[in-house]
């Protein structure tokens, strides 16, 4: 059931339910395949995109339809 429901979510809303509890969590991150990530990737990627040599490369719809977090810069110690 959680599934169904989460499968309607966008991605920040199933970032927000995956801090809810121990269970929404691993509904979410267990299966990076499962129907929640399908039918994301079917609302927010285009059927070409889907087909591109870049995210056929992906292995997962969970990969395709998060995007690549930018890395925090490292600020040196001031002198």
């Amino acid at each position: 059931v959680l599934e169904l429901v989460f499968s309607y979510l966008e991605l920040r809303e199933l970032r927000s339910c995956a801090l809810v509890c121990k269970l929404w969590h691993h509904v979410l991150h267990g299966d990076e395949n499962s129907e929640v990530w399908r039918s994301l990737a079917a609302r927010c990627l285009a059927e070409e995109a889907l087909r591109t040599d870049i995210l056929c490369n992906v292995p997962t719809y969970k990969g395709k339809v998060s995007p690549a977090r930018p890395r925090a810069a490292v600020t040196p110690p001031a002198a």
